[in-house]
Order: C-alpha cells, then sequence, then structure tokens
C-alpha cells in the first residue's frame, strides 16, 4: 500500500508539474524557431546583397560606358558566371577604348592630311578640282576658281555634272573630264 501510495503521490505530482513543463518546451521551441527564422531572414538578405552587388556595379558601369567613360573597371570578386562577365565587361571597355584612342588618332591625322592638301592646293599655280567617285567636287583652288570665274563654295559636294545648269559654258570642260 505504502508502494501504491508513493506511486499515486509521485504520479499526481508529475501530472502537477506537466502544463508547466509543456509550457517551458514551447516557450523554449518556440525561441529556437523565432531565432533559426531571424537568422535564416539575415543570411537570405545577406546572400542576396552579396549576390546583386556585382549586378549592380555592372549596371552603374554599363550606364558610364554609355555616356562614353570607357575607363571604368570592376573588380572581379569571383570566379563564377558574375566573376566572368565582370572579366568580359572589364575586357569590353578596354578593347571600346582602345578602338576610341585609335579612332581620334586617325582622325587627327586625316585633319592633318587635310590642311597639308589644303596648303598645297592652295600654293599651285594650277587650278585643281578634287572629285569624287561619284563626281560630287570635293575641294577647289583659288587658281581654279578665279580660271573658271565661279564660286564653288554652293557646289562642294554636289556632281560637277549639276553645275552646268548655272553655267553651260563649263559644257566642254566636264564632257572632257566625263
Amino acid at each position: 500500500a505504502d508502494g501504491v501510495q508513493t506511486a499515486f503521490t509521485r504520479y499526481r505530482e508529475l501530472a502537477y508539474l506537466r502544463t508547466p513543463l509543456k509550457f517551458s518546451y514551447t516557450l523554449t521551441l518556440s525561441m529556437v524557431l523565432v531565432l533559426s527564422l531571424l537568422a535564416a531572414i539575415w543570411a537570405a538578405f545577406h546572400s542576396a546583397r552579396r549576390l546583386a552587388a556585382p549586378i549592380s556595379d555592372l549596371a552603374e558601369a554599363t550606364h558610364a560606358v554609355a555616356e562614353g567613360d570607357y575607363s571604368k573597371r570592376l573588380p572581379v570578386a569571383s570566379d563564377d558566371e558574375l566573376g566572368f562577365l565582370v572579366r568580359s565587361f572589364n575586357d569590353m571597355t578596354r578593347h571600346l577604348e582602345k578602338a576610341r584612342d585609335q579612332a581620334r588618332k586617325g582622325q587627327q591625322q586625316i585633319e592633318g592630311q587635310r590642311a597639308y592638301l589644303g596648303v598645297v592646293l592652295a600654293a599651285l599655280s594650277s587650278g585643281v578640282i578634287s572629285l569624287d567617285a561619284d563626281m560630287g567636287v570635293r575641294a577647289v583652288n583659288r587658281t581654279a576658281r578665279k580660271s573658271l570665274g565661279i564660286d564653288f563654295k554652293g557646289y562642294l559636294g554636289k556632281a560637277l555634272p549639276a553645275i552646268l545648269g548655272e553655267h553651260e559654258y563649263l559644257k566642254p570642260f566636264v564632257d572632257v573630264i566625263l
């Protein structure tokens, strides 16, 4: 009887402590769940920021290139697809900058040659008319303007036969050229 009484007392004691114990376990597991969720959310935002940062930098650099700034270089942070994209972007901007510099040098050389040709044409005592492949008037020196009696400024870029409409006396000259 003493054993049954002791077991019954112990059972009542455990039954009494069961509700606070369940509450304690529920509270502990809820706190662990909330902390796990917060950690997962923080990890997701951190990962998203790490993934979006190179794309954002690439978008800013692309905007700079669109405005003509080819000196923009991006740091390569990884060896994955984004790293490949950043390396490709850096190579592209390097090639564009090089091509722009070469085009600028070529343009300067052309301008220098054009100025030199202008000086040579002006200094010639013979009349010179420069024509393009479509017979368009490109340049005329002073001697040719005086000899033909025409101010060619209004005719630059126009075809030589089009000048005949206003200056019929040039027909033999144009026929020889044609």
